[in-house]
């Protein structure tokens, strides 16, 4: 996105009707994010050797950073080594938790005929100002283009094959683990699932 996109708004009029490619990359990141929260979770729970019911009523849902920080904490509790760097993971995420909140939260608004995403919480610093100002006093609006989107897609494309990687390698190290009697959790799998359904051929009819 650039500079010149950013810029404090005054007053616009909220609008429900958005480019298709920007209704379609915002949903894919809803999707996406909801995806990399349940990995998250069922990780979780899986080092901490309770089932879902009992993790969705003892755990409390952290920011999706400190999730991954809990997931290196309970490695080490449980003397687990598993290749990977988790505080870039849990960094990258909190970028790409940013952006995803300020899509969810934000209010589309159209001003002069252009559409704009603004913004009202938090701080910023306005094009021109020196010091941060509150979104509720001074609101934030952002041009969102498509390919801005794309771009966001592909980061939390990658981001959920990480988180599910770990997922993945969490699980095979509990199982062979002396813990490996408890239930564990099944890692999802589909992102993974989705890739290699776009691999197979196109279903064909047998002939009558």
């Amino acid at each position: 996105m650039r500079n010149s996109d950013i810029k404090e708004l005054r007053p616009g009029t909220p609008t429900t009707t958005l480019a298709p490619g920007i209704e379609s990359g915002v949903g894919r990141v809803v999707v996406l994010w909801s995806y990399i929260e349940a990995v998250l979770k069922a990780t979780i729970f899986n080092l901490l050797g309770v089932g879902s019911r009992e993790g969705r009523h003892a755990v409390r849902e952290p920011r999706i950073k400190d999730s991954v920080l809990l997931i290196k904490t309970l490695l080490e509790i449980n003397n687990i080594e598993i290749k990977g760097n988790l505080e870039k993971l849990a960094t990258g995420l909190d970028d790409l938790a940013a952006m995803r909140n300020s899509l969810v939260h934000g209010v589309w608004i159209v001003i002069d005929g252009v559409t704009y995403l603004q913004v009202t919480t938090g701080k910023w610093t306005p094009p021109g100002h020196k010091g941060k100002v509150s979104r509720k006093i001074n609101p934030q609006g952002s041009i969102i283009s498509i390919e801005d989107l794309a771009l966001l897609v592909e980061a939390m494309e990658l981001s959920a094959g990480a988180v599910e990687g770990l997922g993945h390698r969490v699980f095979d190290a509990l199982q062979a683990s002396p813990r490996k009697s408890l239930k564990l959790i099944p890692v999802f799998d589909l992102h993974r699932s989705r890739s290699l359904e776009k691999s197979k051929p196109p279903h064909q009819s047998s002939p009558a």
